[in-house]
């Protein structure tokens, strides 16, 4: 492998970084959806219909203003940053 120079090592991070920061972004929106969906799982799981685990999760999100969902503070509309 060639050795790299300051600059070009320099623009790889920041690269790197930009592809971090894209991927924190995706985070933010799909892990509330994955929660979701293992919440549902687990009504049906328990023994109720897919339809009647989808009316339990929508009812629980409308009866709280903020929703606690496992280790995050979600709101409607997005994340509640502290």
């Amino acid at each position: 492998m060639a050795d790299k120079t300051k600059d070009q090592l320099k623009q790889e991070i920041e690269a790197l970084q930009s592809q971090l920061k894209e991927k924190q972004q995706e985070d933010i929106y799909n892990e509330p959806a994955k929660q979701l969906a293992m919440m549902k799982k687990a009504f049906i799981d328990h023994g109720f219909t897919e339809e009647q685990a989808y009316e339990l999760t929508i009812t629980m999100l409308r009866k709280q203003d903020n929703v606690n969902i496992m280790s995050s503070t979600y709101a409607r509309g997005g994340l509640i940053v502290k």
